[in-house]
C-alpha cells in the first residue's frame, strides 16, 4: 500500500509538471513564428531561425521525455494495484496537502511509537526473546536490536525534518505563484490594450505556468513527506538489516 500509495504521487508530480513543459513548447513555438518572419524580413540571420527551430524540438522532447516518464510509473502503478501493467485504468488526483502544523507534532512521543510499532524490530525481538539469555546468539541479537532502535528513532527525526523543509518549499512556491499571478494579471491587461506584443505576453505566462506547476508539485512532495513521517511513526521506519 505504502509504494502504491508513492508511486500515486510520483505520477502526479509528473502529470502537473506537463503543464509547465507544455507552456514552455508554446512560448518555443511563437519564437520560432517570429524570428521566420524577422529572417524573411531580413531583420535576423537565418542562424537565429535554426536556433528557434532547436529550442521547439529540444521542448518537444521534454514532453516526450516526460510522457515516457509519466507511462512508466503508470505501468508500475497498475501492477501494484491488481491491474494488467498494459492496463488503462482512470488514475484519479490525489487530495494535497499544504499546510502541516508542525507544533502539534510530539517528536520525541513519536520517536518511542515508531520504535514500539516497527514491525522489523517486533520480530527481532521475538527472535531475541526465544533464544537462551546470555549466550553468544543472544548477546549479538541483544546488540542488533539496539542498534536498529536507534536507527529508528533516527529515521523519523530525518523524515520529521524532510517534513519541516518540503512545508518550507510549498511555503516559498505559494509566494512565488502568488507574485506570478499578478505579473500575468497584469501583462493580460497589457495585451488588451496593445502595449505589450504577444511575445510578450507569452514569456509572462510560461513563467506563470512553470511557477503553477512548481507549487502543485511542492504540495504533493508535501504530501508525500507528511505520509513518509505517519508511515515510519506507525510501523515502517527503516530499521537496518536486522
Amino acid at each position: 500500500m505504502r509504494t502504491a500509495q508513492t508511486k500515486m504521487n510520483q505520477y502526479w508530480q509528473k502529470a502537473k509538471n506537463r503543464q509547465s513543459l507544455e507552456a514552455s513548447l508554446s512560448l518555443a513555438q511563437a519564437r520560432q513564428s517570429a524570428a521566420a518572419v524577422r529572417v524573411q524580413e531580413g531583420l535576423e540571420p537565418q542562424a537565429r531561425l535554426m536556433e528557434a527551430q532547436e529550442a521547439v524540438q529540444s521542448a518537444q522532447a521534454a514532453i516526450q521525455a516526460g510522457d515516457q516518464e509519466m507511462d512508466t510509473v503508470r505501468r508500475e502503478l497498475c501492477v501494484l494495484t491488481g491491474w494488467s501493467y498494459d492496463a488503462s485504468p482512470e488514475i484519479r488526483e490525489i487530495p494535497v496537502t499544504r499546510a502541516v502544523d508542525l507544533g502539534a507534532i510530539d517528536l520525541e512521543g513519536d520517536k518511542q511509537r515508531a520504535v514500539e510499532q516497527n514491525y522489523a524490530l517486533r520480530a527481532a525481538k521475538g527472535k531475541m526473546n526465544n533464544t537462551n539469555y546470555g549466550t553468544v546468539q543472544n548477546k549479538v541479537l541483544q546488540v542488533n536490536v539496539s542498534e536498529a532502535e536507534q536507527k529508528i528513532k533516527t529515521d523519523v527525526e530525518n523524515r520529521y525534518q524532510n517534513l519541516k523543509q518540503a512545508q518550507s518549499d510549498q511555503d516559498q512556491a505559494a509566494a512565488e505563484l502568488a507574485l506570478e499571478q499578478r505579473n500575468l494579471d497584469a501583462a493580460s491587461r497589457k495585451l488588451e490594450n496593445g502595449s505589450i506584443k504577444r511575445n510578450e505576453y507569452l514569456e509572462i505566462q510560461d513563467g506563470y505556468a512553470a511557477k503553477a506547476a512548481a507549487e502543485q508539485v511542492s504540495a504533493l512532495k508535501l504530501t508525500q513527506a507528511q505520509e513518509d513521517y505517519w508511515w515510519a511513526v506507525n510501523g515502517l521506519a527503516d530499521a537496518g538489516s536486522l
